[in-house]
Formats: C-alpha cells, sequence, structure tokens
C-alpha cells in the first residue's frame, strides 16, 4: 500500500493539519510555482533513477490492465445489445388482463357491500 503523503488529509483537527494549511493559505503565488517546479524537478530524478526494466514492466502491466479492461467494456455492451434486441419479458400479474391487447373488463359495481349490522337499521 502506497505511503500516505504528507499533508494529504488537511481537514482533520490536528496541530499539524492546522499549521499545513496555515502555511499553505499564506503562499505566494511564486512560492506556489517554485514548490510546483521543485515536485516536477524530483519526480524527473525518479524517474531517471529507476532501472529500465521495472520501468518496462510497469508499462507492461498498465497496457494489460488496459487492454482488459476495453475487452470487459466490449463484451458488456455486446450483452446489452443482445439483451436490447431479445423481447422484453413481461409481468402478468394477478389484477391485470392474463390476454395482452385486449380491454380490461371493468369493475364498476364489483365491490362487496358492508354488512349493515341490526342494531344499526332500527336506530
Amino acid at each position: 500500500m502506497p505511503r500516505k503523503r504528507k499533508g494529504a488529509d488537511l481537514s482533520r483537527s490536528t496541530s499539524k493539519a492546522r499549521n499545513l494549511r496555515n502555511s499553505r493559505s499564506e503562499r505566494t503565488e511564486e512560492q506556489i510555482q517554485q514548490q510546483n517546479t521543485d515536485a516536477r524537478v524530483r519526480m524527473a530524478q525518479l524517474h531517471q533513477e529507476e532501472p529500465e526494466d521495472t520501468r518496462a514492466e510497469r508499462n507492461e502491466v498498465r497496457r494489460l490492465e488496459q487492454r482488459q479492461s476495453r475487452r470487459f467494456t466490449v463484451s458488456r455492451r455486446r450483452t446489452n445489445d443482445q439483451q436490447r434486441q431479445q423481447k422484453p419479458i413481461r409481468n402478468i400479474h394477478k389484477t391485470k388482463n392474463n390476454v395482452p391487447n385486449t380491454p380490461v373488463p371493468s369493475k364498476q359495481g364489483k365491490h362487496t357491500k358492508r354488512a349493515t349490522a341490526e342494531k344499526d337499521k332500527t336506530a
């Protein structure tokens, strides 16, 4: 697992994070540009120090990962297209008409009436 960068989580309320936030907010534009340039130089030096075979191996792994992800994406799209071309699956519910393209029979007046108690009828 890669090491966490210094000052990576500046939202924490520790004195170290607070000091880093304060120092970053007080930097001038020239200081920011200089630090960016320094960081680029350090990265270039690290890149040059890395052996050629390690770099080639890392690039090969990246290429393989890209190829595999592309293969997965293409197969996923193909599967989605095939599913789209199939006839849609229709769920038939008990409350709906089972024969397609025919009107649903009317339920008007078919509800059950509530029975009235005898004592309410005489009142």
